[in-house]
């Protein structure tokens, strides 16, 4: 499928030649005074963004594997339809996540003080799909940010707040889409939700530790471990079970209304 992928998807290629490219830049970058002073030093920024050009390969690759499934994004689509992916209806939905964003943005943890914004665009990706749940997030993490505060990030990140998550959210909303949606089994939805979590995290986590190194120094990254391993997952665990109640009852009362009433 990959490979099917690689040959016909731009998509595709441009997502992994971004993050390859990316990767190897990274890699490169802490070789050099980039990767010295303290968290945020300007040239930990640099290191920041170049680390956000990874992370937007993969969600470019994993858009083209969303957008290789016609029905995914036209439920009623048919063999020649032209597709348009920044429909009317689209905007008007990443509108609605994007103000959803801010609003779960004002609800936070207290023992860590993070929110769980992230809930808007879990269930943006999960119920309507890629597009509104990625570009809804991306841009309700930006207003959040502005408006709600509390946020360490320099503000010359802004334009990459929220595309860590992002990623999180597209692989989690990618096994929904292809492993659970479809799932009439209750008991065997739930089993596939608990593993999309772990994948989903271990992702998350491991995209965090390494963005780390460079953005904040090696100093930080044992501290951002720990707290990022249990607090993380904690959060993580919360925002979903929300999402999926959320998109659950809405797909519960979608096929309540489709199903003709008996006749007698």
């Amino acid at each position: 499928m990959f490979k099917q992928l690689f040959r016909e998807s731009n998509a595709m290629k441009i997502g992994l030649f971004l993050a390859v490219i990316a990767a190897v830049v990274y890699v490169v970058g802490l070789l050099t005074p980039l990767n010295s002073g303290v968290p945020y030093a300007p040239g930990r920024l640099v290191l920041g963004y170049v680390w956000t050009f990874l992370r937007i390969g993969l969600l470019l690759m994993m858009w083209a594997w969303f957008s290789s499934h016609k029905t995914w994004l036209v439920p009623w689509y048919e063999e020649g339809m032209k597709i348009e992916v920044f429909s009317s209806t689209r905007v008007v939905r990443i509108a609605l996540i994007a103000a959803a964003t801010i609003v779960f943005a004002f609800v936070k943890i207290p023992v860590l003080g993070w929110s769980i914004r992230t809930v808007a665009p879990a269930f943006g990706m999960m119920y309507f799909g890629f597009i509104e749940g990625v570009f809804g997030g991306w841009i309700g993490y930006m207003l959040s940010t502005l408006i709600v505060g509390g946020y360490e990030d320099p503000l010359m990140m802004l334009p990459t707040s929220g595309i860590g998550d992002m990623v999180a959210v597209a692989l989690f909303g990618l096994i929904y889409w292809a492993r659970i949606r479809e799932e009439p089994s209750a008991k065997t939805r739930s089993s596939r939700y608990f593993i999309a979590l772990l994948i989903s995290f271990a992702v998350w986590y491991v995209d965090i530790i390494a963005h780390s190194v460079g953005y904040v120094g090696a100093a930080m990254v044992i501290p951002y471990a720990i707290q990022y391993l249990a607090g993380g997952f904690m959060v993580l665990a919360i925002i979903i079970i929300i999402a999926i109640g959320a998109v659950e009852a809405m797909n519960r009362a979608r096929r309540k209304k489709a199903t003709p009433p008996a006749t007698e």
